[in-house]
């Protein structure tokens, strides 16, 4: 059962639960409050304003400058934000309404993957990406309906949307470049373990960035290939080829200097409902 915070009354969620900062005790001799017993339970955001008051009253400083799994006691307890996105996740449906284009791969018309173009109609500052999509084809007066996955953020594709502040990248194993270029709103995005690439630039003047919700592993994270590009190269044997090199663009620093949650699975909403696509095949 639930908790409740007896400063503000809240339910505690999922991130006061973790983060326990609650007290009980029975009070001995040497207080008015002798003989008495003391329960206190205080969500992350109370006890935050708890300890801002009580800190500069201090003639000797309580907060310890390092503690758990060495990190600053702040670090630990800046839970507000990461609740914030926890929350949203959780209730977050797939968005729709984004623009779409379909990329096809194979002689049938329907075979084929989606690529996420841009906000389409969409004008929420928090996105989910669906997996897939359900398209419709005919074929003389048969009617057939196929699932196809979303598997890619395209070049540019949220570049300027200062308005968009988290998204949820459900099964994309790309990040195009400058996908998130100026994106100067955007604040923590929950990457799936499918993720293989990201693109030069893609998160260039996101100046708000700070949290990676990641799905997988560290190691599986430190396999991502970030500031990947391909150069044309030509050698009079093997004619014109591409060269995959890196290369260190700027723009991606937000990305690979924020704060990353590891094995954080993403909760589906009780009211997902199928995406629509609106773009041009290709």
């Amino acid at each position: 059962m639930s908790r409740t915070c007896y400063l503000c009354g809240k339910q505690f969620d999922f991130w006061d639960e973790r983060q326990d900062f609650s007290f009980s005790r029975h009070v001995g001799y040497g207080s008015k409050y002798d003989r008495t017993d003391i329960a206190l339970n205080l969500c992350c955001h109370c006890f935050d304003k708890v300890m801002d008051w009580l800190v500069p009253q201090c003639a000797v400083d309580p907060v310890r400058g390092e503690c758990g799994r060495g990190l600053p006691i702040k670090a630990l307890l800046e839970g507000d934000f990461v609740a914030e996105a926890e929350s949203l996740m959780r209730s977050l449906p797939v968005t729709q309404h984004l623009s779409y284009g379909f990329r096809r791969m194979w002689l049938r018309e329907w075979q084929g993957v989606y690529v996420v173009k841009g906000m389409g109609y969409c004008t929420d500052p928090y996105i989910r990406i669906p997996r897939s999509i359900v398209m419709t084809s005919t074929y003389g007066d048969e009617k057939q309906v196929h699932r196809v996955p979303v598997v890619e953020v395209g070049k540019r594709a949220f570049a300027c949307e200062r308005r968009l502040e988290g998204a949820v990248l459900t099964a994309v194993s790309e990040i195009g470049a400058e996908a998130f270029d100026e994106c100067c709103s955007l604040r923590w995005l929950w990457l799936p373990r499918t993720l293989r690439r990201i693109g030069p630039a893609a998160f260039r003047g996101c100046k708000n960035f700070e949290a990676i919700f990641f799905e997988g592993t560290e190691e599986e994270f430190n396999k991502i290939v970030a500031d990947t590009a391909q150069k044309e190269v030509f050698s009079p044997d093997k004619g014109l080829t591409f060269e995959e090199y890196e290369v260190k663009h700027l723009g991606n620093e937000p990305f690979l200097n924020a704060k990353v949650y590891y094995n954080f699975p993403f909760v589906k909403s009780g009211t997902d409902r199928s995406a629509q696509a609106e773009g041009e095949n290709k």
